[in-house]
């Protein structure tokens, strides 16, 4: 999900505290029930996005005290401001910067599409391209198997010989990336997978969320960096939880492409359960068009209102942020030009930023193709082909010599 870091220096601190509300989980988030306080309008929404990537190519802010009323505005629209004030939580914070304002200016985009909130800003970066079940069904997961019908379409390819046991090894290996904000609400940021032993990979947009300059970021009050998990056991069916926490970031690549993140993650989490194993990806420029090639997406998609109520409805029936497969396959023009861009027409949505896209071949060990981490709806998808993503220097060291 695209919600870049807003920063801007001297801009008027008109809350003492910021708040957001909790990520509803596993269930089609209520609408138009609670307080109205705060609420925020779509116009309002609008705003803080363009004000994000206007900032975006600012410098950092310098820290400030809250209180400055007569600091100048420089710009940042006065819905903004309100919506913002309207935000402060019952704690108190006596120190916070320009820079967490509008941090959390962001973490309320990503929120509220997350969450199913007012957040038609434009295109979805993820999204559905067939709006049919039976064509491209997104399919719950239970403790890495799918737990659902599968549409005749494609029971054989996810049934047959060792594509269950292929799969499962795929599901096994991707979580669900939350981070923890100002008030200790769990903000879902992504998908990630594991790519090495100890490192998780998913997209630059998913970790800017909670490391804006490549660094987890700190909570005003406590002084402690914010704690970011990956939870690879967040299932429809399953309650036990498998969260591990990520330590640091490793890489991020701000500002250019691809839309890659690296961070290193805890080999045991506090269950003692070890970290799944790395998938394996194409390093590798293939010898042949991967156009028309079948794939599956395994990742987290939550409710996105920009996707008609009803197609939602019908794919996701209502359930969302937990753990799904979804087949599909690329497009003709996959593999083409300078980028070598992967497009494909697997359902997805907000959450699924960073999934793997991965060659759907029942009788092959399963690898991945594609880093997802784009889409417009009834268009297509976008992935960046792991060949490229290999490219990275940090990535290219991880991974296995050909």
């Amino acid at each position: 999900m695209r919600f870049w870091r807003a920063r801007i220096g001297a801009i008027p601190l008109l809350v003492t505290a910021i708040g957001l509300l909790p990520a509803t989980r596993g269930q089609d988030p209520p609408r138009g029930k609670g307080p109205d306080r705060g609420r925020v309008s779509l116009e309002t929404l609008r705003e803080m996005k363009e004000l994000a990537r206007q900032a975006r190519k600012k410098g950092p802010v310098e820290e400030s005290t809250v209180g400055e009323s007569d600091a100048p505005r420089q710009g940042v629209p006065e819905s903004v401001l309100k919506y913002l004030a309207s935000r402060a939580s019952a704690r108190t914070m006596r120190s916070v910067t320009p820079e967490h304002v509008l941090e959390s200016a962001v973490e309320e985009l990503s929120r509220s599409r997350l969450a199913g909130g007012e957040s038609a800003v434009g295109p979805s970066d993820e999204s559905v391209i067939i709006p049919k079940v039976l064509e491209r069904p997104a399919l719950l997961t239970c403790e890495a198997r799918i737990a659902e019908s599968i549409p005749k379409k494609w029971f054989t390819k996810l049934t047959g010989g060792q594509a269950p046991a292929r799969v499962r090894a795929v599901l096994r290996s991707v979580g669900l990336i939350t981070y923890r904000n100002f008030d200790g609400a769990e903000i879902p940021a992504g998908t990630g997978w594991v790519v090495a032993p100890g490192v998780v990979i998913t997209n630059a947009h998913v970790a800017v969320l909670f490391a804006p300059q490549g660094r987890i970021k700190t909570n005003p009050v406590t002084r402690e960096p914010v704690e970011v998990t990956i939870n690879f056991a967040r299932e429809w069916y399953l309650g036990d939880d498998q969260p591990f926490r990520v330590r640091r970031v490793l890489h991020v690549v701000l500002g250019e492409e691809p839309d890659v993140a690296l961070l290193e993650v805890e080999p045991k989490n506090g269950a003692g359960r070890p970290l799944p194993e790395p998938l394996r990806v194409v390093a590798a420029r293939p010898g042949t068009s991967p156009a028309g090639m079948e794939v599956f997406v395994a990742g987290y998609p939550y409710d996105d209102p920009n996707i008609p109520s009803q197609v939602r409805k019908e794919i996701f029936a209502n359930i969302y942020g937990v753990k799904r497969c979804a087949p599909g396959q690329l497009r003709p023009d996959s593999g083409q030009g300078p980028t070598e861009m992967l497009y494909h027409d697997c359902s997805t949505l907000g959450g699924n930023s960073g999934s793997p896209v991965v060659a759907l071949a029942p009788d092959a060990a399963p690898v991945v193709v594609g880093l997802h981490f784009a889409g417009l709806y009834e268009d297509k998808n976008w992935a960046w082909p792991m060949w490229k993503v290999a490219e990275v220097p940090e990535v290219k060291q991880l991974l296995p010599a050909p």
